[in-house]
């Protein structure tokens, strides 16, 4: 998160550019800070309803940052994911392979 919010305070004024902190939980090394040239597509980024992978919202009174204690600036949106998600590499029935957990969006 902090490494979002230094890439957001170093961008320059006029630049298009969105970042957000993609923090998978409970198993973070998925976990990445994500910078977006492309508007669309950061519009778009959260929509995930396909065959290998689907978010959901979580409630709106869920909060990661308060959760885990950590001090996220107030300027920084957080938004929370309930995510199930196929994983091609494993080479199993895709029933055995589906994956499970939360991702969250902090950041623009």
């Amino acid at each position: 998160m902090n490494v979002a919010a230094n890439f957001m305070a170093a961008r320059p004024r006029e630049a298009l550019a969105k970042v957000a902190a993609v923090v998978s939980w409970p198993c973070s090394e998925w976990s990445q800070v994500c910078v977006f040239f492309d508007l669309d597509y950061f519009r778009s980024f959260e929509v995930r309803d396909g065959e290998q992978q689907r978010w959901t919202p979580l409630p709106a009174n869920r909060c990661l940052s308060r959760e885990l204690g950590l001090r996220v600036p107030v300027r920084l949106r957080e938004r929370g994911y309930h995510e199930w998600r196929l994983d091609p590499a494993s080479g199993i029935a895709p029933q055995a392979a589906a994956q499970e957990g939360e991702v969250w969006l902090i950041g623009d």
